[in-house]
């Protein structure tokens, strides 16, 4: 006897920042960082959707910003939501330059996704 059936995809939803959780220093209102030749900040975010069930397992993650030091200080994976830590050396940015940020998302050292 033939089974059929019909199947309709639906496509996981898009990644995205939560706005309101992108905080430097602490402060989900500041928007600048200081040019100074010897300072670090701590950019924290939030990414939703970001889940193993959405085909988009990963084991690292970038915090990218064209000309810029950072580094992953740690992340947090809440089903469909990562809360994730970098810090920012500013010495490498320039005074007065609006930056591009995204975050990369990596697995086994392959780029995967950019959000």
């Amino acid at each position: 006897e033939d089974l059929a059936f019909e199947w309709i995809y639906t496509a996981p939803p898009a990644m995205f920042f939560k706005a309101d959780s992108f905080t430097i220093d602490g402060d989900a209102t500041r928007t600048w960082v200081s040019a100074s030749n010897d300072a670090t900040v701590q950019i924290a975010c939030v990414i939703q959707n970001l889940w193993a069930n959405y085909d988009r397992a990963f084991d690292a993650l970038t915090l990218d910003i064209p000309q810029a030091g950072t580094q992953t200080v740690s992340f947090n994976i809440l089903e469909d939501t990562v809360r994730a830590s970098f810090t920012l050396d500013t010495s490498t940015l320039s005074a007065g330059t609006t930056y591009s940020v995204s975050i990369g998302v990596y697995q086994n050292g392959v780029s995967r996704f950019n959000v």
